[in-house]
């Protein structure tokens, strides 16, 4: 449940290749969904840095 919170787009991945076992390929996957959850959190932070903009 706490990835679903924290991670979502990784631990869809995981779900997705983890039936068969993770291993060779399916590392890079995950690893791809874990620099682009990293990647939207920091998306976030850096909007609240441009002046004038009114966000949430």
């Amino acid at each position: 449940m706490l990835g679903l919170i924290f991670l979502p787009w990784t631990t869809l991945m995981y779900v997705l290749v983890a039936p068969g076992g993770v291993n060779g390929f399916d590392w890079i996957w995950l690893a791809l969904m874990l620099i682009g959850d990293l990647a939207s959190y920091g998306g976030g932070i850096g909007r609240k840095q441009i002046p004038g903009y009114e966000g949430y």
